[in-house]
């Protein structure tokens, strides 16, 4: 689950590092966003990244109950006494799986349509209709970001919780 949300993270990096300074460009937005060769490597770099972040959100549907299933699975009353890191695990992964249904249920479709809206707007050349679409996905996706790291710091707790509880747990002939 952290890698799957690593990768969109390290590939939007890229992008909009790398697509700017080659100065990429879609035809149909040319003549909306004229000499600003920046933005318009941003808006190939949107292209570009945009499946990766579906992708992710998709896996997160599966990956996320998953993980707090089987963390549910582990945490069998009777081991709560050997250690806090079962409850930590389980406390952060339910938080992770709050906020993946937080993003994926209410931002994130919210965040597609306002793209699209902008896109729409950018192939049109109109400039003040994409400014708005613009403003609410970007202001949805600011939230997004710190939302993911959110996400991403509390699997690591998770995944340091999980290793503190087999470290704890006593050996066979221990018990």
């Amino acid at each position: 689950w952290l890698v799957t949300l690593a990768a969109p993270v390290f590939a939007a990096i890229s992008a909009f590092t790398q697509l700017p300074e080659q100065k990429a460009s879609i035809p149909i937005y040319e003549a909306f966003f004229g000499d600003d060769t920046e933005a318009m490597g941003r808006m190939v770099a949107g292209y570009v990244v945009n499946p990766v972040f579906i992708t992710t959100d998709w896996i997160q549907w599966i990956l996320a109950p998953a993980a707090c299933i089987l963390a549910i699975i582990e945490w069998r009353p009777l081991r709560i006494s050997r250690g806090p890191g079962n409850w930590i695990r389980l406390l952060a992964l339910l938080a992770a799986l709050a906020l993946v249904l937080i993003h994926n249920v209410g931002m994130g479709p919210r965040m597609a349509s306002a793209l699209d809206d902008y896109r729409e707007a950018a192939a049109a050349n109109e400039p003040e209709q994409a400014k708005q679409a613009f403003a609410v996905f970007d202001r949805d996706h600011k939230l997004a970001e710190t939302l993911l790291g959110i996400r991403g710091l509390l699997l690591v707790v998770a995944i340091g919780a999980s290793a503190g509880a087999v470290a704890l747990e006593p050996r066979r002939g221990e018990r």
